[in-house]
């Protein structure tokens, strides 16, 4: 049997985020070995980025969650799939998955990724979130997923497969960086430069927590620290609500808001400590990794998958929800550590992602699982 892959991944939008840029490295390593690769999502701005590595994106409403248009999109992706011979189907996100699920169905194999565990609080939400459990082969990005999705969907362990997300050791690496790079990249964000810098990273959201990290910058009694929240700012009424807060904290000399910005290796690199403080259990946690592959000390909260990520730190980097005392004290031992304590941890840190959680692990057991599903 002819074993070549025809990929058709499927997922709402391609805007910002972990799931979206997981399908653009699998699409583009899929491509690169020789296969046919296909995108479907609503659109957004990484279109162009997918679209100029050659991989063809297909513009359909799968973001919709109204049951109307997920049942039309069942015909639009069966005729895609007859249109480009598509053998494997690979949906990433909840409402698409029905469409793909019954799209698929008794036709082409299935597959797709829980990025996360979904909670739910009634039984129709419990069965919205089960759609991306009906597919052949699923793929856990954590052990903590995996173990979540036993548990609330009965899955069965053996149609499981844990895929750590991959990062890009090519760009986020020990490397030093040009002197002129990061100056002229302090100009231009107004970088402060006589302080430690805490480096609070994610998309500007309520379960990201930014706002409740500010309790922090608020009790610790130091005045050698500046923190930077940087992520998607799309959410305008959080990031309004963000800087209203920072203002009534009166915290304006200890933080500031940047948004999205151009180079996130740079970022990494001039933070003194990289901080995670999301509200609630993430399915991975990719700034974690991204941070500890720059030689970065990073601080989180101990739930979800940041355990795993953290496995080789000791425990005063992983700190219970909102523990804000022991996330100062935590801060100040980080930044009170001898030098070569720091560089022995960065090396350890780089060389644990390094082994675990690399863009090219990621794009090999994601490709055998594809390759199997098809002998």
């Amino acid at each position: 049997m002819n074993n070549s892959i025809r990929l058709l991944q499927v997922l709402p939008t391609l805007n910002s985020g972990g799931l979206e840029r997981g399908a653009i490295d699998i699409a583009e390593g899929i491509s690169k070995l020789g296969n046919i690769s296909l995108v479907a999502s609503n659109g957004g701005r990484l279109v162009n980025q997918l679209e100029q590595k050659g991989i063809q994106h297909l513009k359909i409403p799968v973001h919709s969650k109204n049951p109307f248009t997920i049942y039309k999109n069942i015909s639009v992706l069966k005729k895609i799939i007859a249109n480009k011979k598509i053998n494997i189907i690979h949906t990433r996100s909840r409402a698409p998955a029905w469409s793909s699920y019954f799209a698929s169905k008794k036709l082409i194999r299935s597959v797709s990724t829980y990025h996360n565990a979904y909670n739910y609080n009634n039984n129709f939400k419990k069965i919205y979130n089960s759609g991306l459990g009906k597919m052949d082969k699923v793929i856990a990005i954590s052990n903590f997923v995996k173990n979540k999705i036993i548990k609330s969907y009965n899955i069965p362990e053996n149609k499981i497969d844990v895929i750590y997300r991959g990062i890009d050791q090519k760009i986020f690496n020990l490397e030093e960086i040009n002197r002129d790079i990061i100056q002229s990249f302090k100009q231009k964000y107004k970088i402060v430069s006589d302080k430690n810098i805490v480096l609070f990273p994610g998309r500007l959201t309520s379960w990201k927590g930014q706002i409740e990290f500010l309790e922090v910058l608020k009790k610790i009694e130091r005045n050698d620290v500046f923190c930077y929240f940087v992520g998607d700012n799309k959410n305008t009424s959080y990031s309004q609500k963000l800087f209203k807060s920072i203002k009534n904290y009166n915290l304006e000399n200890k933080c500031k808001i940047l948004g999205n910005i151009d180079d996130m290796k740079v970022m990494y690199s001039i933070s003194n400590i990289v901080v995670n403080g999301s509200q609630y259990p993430e399915g991975f946690g990719r700034v974690i990794a991204e941070a500890m592959s720059m030689g970065k000390p990073v601080i989180a909260y101990n739930h979800g998958a940041a355990p795993e990520l953290l496995e080789i730190y000791n425990d005063k980097f992983k700190i219970p929800l909102n523990d804000c005392p022991k996330m100062i004290e935590s801060i100040n031992e980080i930044l009170n550590m001898p030098e070569d304590s720091k560089k022995e941890l960065a090396l350890k840190s780089y060389e644990f992602v390094k082994k675990n959680f690399t863009i090219e692990d990621m794009i090999s057991k994601t490709f055998n699982l594809y390759q199997n599903l098809l002998k």
